[in-house]
């Protein structure tokens, strides 16, 4: 069981690409300007329906008797998005947890 926090004043970073799974906490980079900007938090999918239907012919055979089948179903578009923790947002909350020295 992990642990669930929340932080109130953080922001997410949203992008368009799906991180690879195991990546969280992993360092998101500005890459103009070559700074850690947040860190890898999570992803979500969602199906968009087409309309487009695949119809595939299987055989099945039972007790010795094989049939042929139709199998149909619709194919839907998968859209991904993953997110990250803005580190930019939430600097007063990892100086005061000391994650971060404090810069006066």
């Amino acid at each position: 069981m992990g642990i669930d926090v929340t932080i109130a004043e953080a922001n997410l970073i949203e992008i368009d690409k799906l991180f690879i799974p195991g990546a969280s906490g992993s360092p998101i980079l500005n890459t103009e300007s070559n700074k850690v900007i947040g860190y890898v938090h999570a992803f979500r999918s969602w199906p968009i329906p087409t309309g487009s239907e695949i119809k595939q012919t299987a055989e099945i055979t039972e007790n010795g008797n094989s049939k042929n089948i139709d199998l149909k179903y619709n194919v839907p578009l998968v859209a991904s998005l993953s997110l990250g923790i803005d580190t930019r947002t939430i600097q007063v909350y990892l100086e005061n947890g000391n994650f971060l020295p404090k810069i006066e």
